[in-house]
């Protein structure tokens, strides 16, 4: 009888990572001409990261995107919605491509600020849309009144 192959998991282990990449990931597949792979190899190594972090970083970083923590659950309803739809169109033609919303699982949830580039990311910007949520009654979370909020990288 041929040598069954040891697995370095247990049964349970394969089946937690198994369930986790059915219900928290998803795959995308990039190609790139011969001979880029290893120097993306590479490159992601000199860094101290495998490709994949690397490419998802590099994914974040383009997309460009600006989080503001708030202490509660937020709902784009007839009230708020009208007030940032109107900061979007005031900055959505040149700096920004939208916003949304993600909850967490403490009750809280993060407006998501989108911008065409890095380089469009403004003070200012971000400024118009914390007014706005304040004038609502939804708080930004203390440690960010200070300090602008989270660029996502």
């Amino acid at each position: 009888m041929p040598d069954e192959k040891k697995s370095r998991y247990t049964e349970a282990q394969a089946k937690a990572a198994k369930k986790y990449l059915k219900e928290s990931v998803e795959d995308i597949r990039i190609r790139v001409p011969k001979g880029d792979k290893s120097k993306v190899q590479e490159h992601a190594a000199s860094m101290g990261e495998s490709m994949n972090t690397f490419a998802v970083r590099a994914i974040k970083n383009e997309m460009a995107t600006v989080t503001i923590p708030l202490n509660q659950g937020i709902t784009f309803n007839e009230t708020i919605q009208p007030d940032l739809e109107d900061a979007l169109m005031k900055y959505g033609g040149e700096y920004m491509t939208g916003y949304s919303r993600e909850s967490c699982s403490n009750g809280s949830a993060n407006l998501i600020l989108k911008f065409k580039s890095k380089d469009s990311i403004s003070v200012e910007i971000i400024q118009d849309f914390i007014s706005i949520l304040e004038k609502h009654g939804i708080e930004i979370l203390p440690d960010q009144k200070d300090e602008s909020p989270k660029e996502n990288t």
